[in-house]
């Protein structure tokens, strides 16, 4: 066992949709626009509400059984699907690996940096940009 000034701590966060919502808003809307673009969705049965009466299907669609946003990556035009299970993938990797950024939307103070982080962490497990 090496010997470090270090203690590693793992414990366990509940993020509310209404906080992946306000993600991806800023991740669509701003964060993410000179690498993603929206090629299409996939309707899901029933969708999530978040804003009543409105219906915002990059947030909402993502975020509902059976729901995607499709994204293309406009740089080397790969297709990622953005569904429930890449956002639990996405909101585990960037607590892994943009721990700052994930602090920010702990702390409530998201912006469109990581709004994009955070869309990246979803399609691609990793900060490919930026």
């Amino acid at each position: 066992m090496k010997v470090t000034d270090k203690l590693t701590v793992q414990t366990t966060i509940d993020v509310d949709f209404r906080d992946i919502a306000n993600l991806l808003c800023s991740a669509f809307e701003g964060g993410s626009s000179y690498w993603a673009e929206i090629s299409d969705y996939t309707h899901p049965r029933n969708i999530w509400p978040w804003e009543a009466g409105h219906l915002y299907p990059y947030v909402q669609y993502p975020l509902s059984e059976g729901g995607a946003v499709i994204v293309s990556d406009t740089e080397d035009d790969k297709i990622y699907t953005l569904d429930l299970a890449a956002i639990q993938r996405g909101i585990q990797a960037m607590a892994t690996i943009a721990p700052r950024h994930f602090a920010d939307l702990i702390n409530e103070n998201i912006d469109s940096e990581t709004g994009d982080v955070f869309l990246q962490c979803c399609v691609f497990g990793e900060i490919v940009y930026g």
